[in-house]
């Protein structure tokens, strides 16, 4: 089996196939949003680092006030369960866009209602697995990048959406993708974005998702 983040990256002629219209969705998802973001950031480190810093944005909203952390423990804390090898603790901006991240997400998704890693149960290649953040009825997949949403982000989001029509866990209606440390949100019903990205229903098109998943997909494409 593996993971939805590897499913999500590879059978791209699936995907293709799948979302005919996934990237024009996404350039006008990004165009609507005013996605001009600036190359200048704190994050030109080496990946490890910047998937360190986005587990600790996560980590920081579900676990409370960031004020009252540790920022620099915390850091090295999200690293170690990335296996990831820190030269230097947290910069002053790094700190700052992390708090700052923090309101956003307080701003927009109520940490009283939402229920933190939703899980999904695996289907056929694709392990069990969890989301970010299921407020309601709307499933919110959260990004930390310095970039606009890319195509990989829905398909992400998507994949979860068809392991839980596959094995009905929870109620997801809507699906959002939030980027905190640029400040962009969206949210739409599942089937509008369906039928944006593959001119078919919502039904059809999870349907057609979790098949390839138990069909047992080829490795490699």
């Amino acid at each position: 089996m593996i993971s939805e983040r590897l499913f999500v990256r590879r059978y791209l002629s699936f995907w293709h196939d799948a979302l005919p219209f996934g990237e024009a969705f996404v350039r006008g998802l990004n165009a609507r949003l005013d996605m001009h973001v600036a190359q200048d950031s704190s994050w030109g480190g080496e990946t490890g680092r910047r998937s360190a810093v986005a587990q600790l944005a996560a980590m920081l909203f579900e676990s409370g006030d960031p004020a009252e952390v540790d920022l620099d423990e915390a850091f090295e804390r999200a690293a170690e369960a990335l296996g990831v090898s820190l030269e230097e603790k947290l910069n002053a901006f790094e700190k700052f866009e992390l708090r700052r991240a923090f309101d956003y997400l307080a701003q927009k998704i109520d940490r009283a209602r939402v229920v933190f890693r939703p899980a999904f149960a695996g289907c056929g290649i694709v392990s069990p697995c969890e989301g970010d953040y299921l407020l309601g009825e709307t499933l919110y997949e959260m990004k930390y990048g310095w970039h606009a949403f890319r195509a990989v982000d829905v398909r992400q989001v998507l994949t979860y959406c068809a392991l839980n029509a596959a094995s009905r866990q929870h109620v997801i209606g809507r699906i959002g993708l939030i980027n905190p440390r640029i400040g962009r949100h969206v949210d739409l019903s599942l089937d509008e974005a369906a039928e944006q990205l593959s001119g078919s229903s919502a039904s059809n098109l999870l349907q057609r998702i979790t098949q390839f998943m138990q069909e047992g997909a080829p490795s490699g494409l």
